[in-house]
């Protein structure tokens, strides 16, 4: 046998394809797999992705309920100023009566003009309903006794019958405060005075 003989069985063997096979044909046996057609419309490339932001998403916080968010009436709001105010003024006479008390300790002749006119104003804190500015007004009492003296005489009935007042007070606090300012009085004043003053506002 030939080289050229050996050449040629030796590709029949590798391939079934001749040279009558159709072009088509042959590349489909040389190959192994179909030849796939090619698209003739070209497909749009897809637009560019964004890149993600690494910045922290904002918090959404809830939303309040109605109720919550709704104006205040009126009437509420004139209740609430009217409650600030009444404790600004509560503030405000406490410490006026503090002031009282620093001054009949230290400067007790720049109350003798007008003693008269600040025990009323006195013994209308003392009938307060606040405790607070009542209990303030009892010790000023106390401390004007306790440093006035006899100076006191002529207020010793208006006091007195005031303070006996506070004294039958359920409130403990209250009730102690009136003491005080009672025990002030029958100390440092006319004892007659005192006894008289005692004895019309216990009966009273």
């Amino acid at each position: 046998m030939s080289m050229g003989e050996i050449a040629t069985s030796s590709l029949g063997s590798q391939s079934s394809v001749d040279m009558n096979t159709p072009e088509e044909l042959r590349d489909y046996l040389d190959v192994g797999t179909p030849v796939t057609p090619r698209d003739p419309t070209p497909r749009p490339t897809p637009p560019p992705t964004k890149p993600r932001s690494q910045l922290a998403r904002p918090i959404r916080f809830l939303s309040l309920p109605k109720a919550a968010t709704a104006q205040v009436s009126p009437s509420h709001l004139l209740t609430l100023m009217g409650i600030r105010r009444e404790m600004t003024l509560q503030e405000k006479k406490i410490e006026g009566l503090t002031s009282l008390r620093a001054l009949a300790q230290n400067h007790m002749d720049m109350l003798m003009p007008k003693l008269h006119d600040i025990c009323l104003a006195i013994i209308n804190e003392v009938k307060n309903l606040r405790s607070a500015v009542s209990s303030a007004a009892m010790a000023t009492l106390g401390d004007m006794y306790a440093y006035l003296q006899r100076a006191m005489d002529s207020e010793v009935e208006g006091t007195a019958r005031v303070l006996l007042h506070k004294a039958s007070e359920s409130n403990t606090f209250i009730r102690q405060g009136a003491n005080f300012a009672l025990g002030h009085m029958v100390q440092s004043c006319t004892p007659t005075r005192v006894m008289k003053a005692l004895l019309v506002g216990g009966l009273n």
